[in-house]
């Protein structure tokens, strides 16, 4: 309230002093017209002093009840009501502290009491979507791991199950949810042991990232292993790709994750496809096998990429790769016990 009548006396203030200067530049225009007036017709400067004078005395009159004794009493009014202010409070101000200091109680309860109903909904809604409580740290943890984003070169991985929208119309949304967290606590759990970051969830997928290509490889492994153990109804296809991603908070961009998605478009349920680069990274490992998948152009990518297969050699096609592996570690164990 006392905001508002400042302001408006400031506001009053101003179109007075607007007011006088408007008057002052009319005085000065006209007269200078009356002036050349005057001097043109030639009479002598006779009757060019009587409008001037009788004009200037209001002028002056005006310009003493803007700036003048009237000015200095109001403002030295202002300042003698505002010390008795600071040495006495209005009537207001001291109503206002007793029922702030009256009810500051009640109304600290009841934010309490709405916080806490506030919770309770929460909770509830997330009981509804079948959240718990392990859900519920594994997604703070996943938030926590994201500040742990590796600079510089790094493996995204990127998953999809194949089929799900299907099995959701089909089996409905209760068992698609069902599936789904089965799905993520398996992916969760060897992101953990293999020392990668998640970086997001997409639906019925995964964004992830890792610093070794090794550790990357053997992690998409074990959980197309897991989820086959486990009976899972669907198809798991993962892409791997390695170069340096722009980061943009908590999130990764820039053609390198381009690519690392149309690299798992290209894999088929079960498969996991890798560029040259990962294999290049993760080189030889024990038990596994890179199949030759050839050249393919990718949609927005200008150059071919050279794509392979990742997967255990005992689950080749062939069953000579398998025999000549198991042939070699007999080999390698009785070369390690006659040492």
């Amino acid at each position: 309230m006392d905001d508002l009548k400042e302001y408006q006396k400031a506001k009053k203030r101003i179109k007075e002093v607007k007011g006088f200067y408007g008057h002052l530049a009319s005085y000065i225009s006209v007269n200078t017209g009356l002036f050349m007036i005057d001097l043109i017709s030639g009479n002598g400067l006779t009757w060019f002093y009587w409008p001037m004078i009788g004009w200037g005395i209001g002028l002056f009159s005006h310009g003493i009840r803007v700036f003048g004794t009237q000015g200095y009493l109001e403002r030295w009014e202002q300042k003698e009501l505002q010390k008795l202010k600071v040495q006495q409070p209005s009537a207001a101000d001291a109503d206002a502290a007793s029922f702030s200091k009256k009810h500051k109680v009640t109304l600290g309860a009841h934010i309490g009491q709405e916080i806490a109903h506030a919770m309770k909904v929460l909770e509830r809604e997330l009981g509804d979507l079948g959240l718990d409580e392990r859900d519920s740290r594994q997604n703070s943890a996943s938030a926590s791991a994201r500040a742990k984003i590796p600079q510089g070169v790094a493996i995204l991985m990127f998953s999809d199950i194949e089929g799900f929208t299907a099995y959701v119309e089909s089996h409905g949304d209760e068992a698609g949810r069902a599936l789904l967290q089965q799905h993520h606590r398996i992916f969760r759990e060897h992101l953990k042991r293999h020392e990668g970051v998640e970086i997001k969830s997409m639906g019925d997928g995964f964004m992830l990232c890792f610093t070794s290509a090794r550790k990357a490889l053997t992690c998409a492994a074990q959980v197309l292993a897991d989820l086959e153990r486990c009976s899972f109804p669907l198809k798991v296809r993962i892409g791997l790709h390695a170069g340096e991603p722009l980061q943009e908070g908590e999130d990764l961009t820039g053609q390198m994750v381009n690519l690392a998605a149309r690299v798992m478009n290209q894999a088929d349920g079960g498969q996991i496809l890798l560029t040259e680069v990962v294999k290049n990274l993760a080189g030889s490992m024990k038990g596994f096998q890179y199949v030759d998948q050839r050249l393919r152009r990718l949609p927005g990518i200008s150059q071919p990429q050279q794509l392979y297969q990742f997967h255990p050699i005992e689950s080749l096609t062939s069953p000579l790769d398998s025999q000549v592996d198991q042939r070699l570690d007999t080999l390698e164990k009785q070369m390690k016990q006659r040492g």
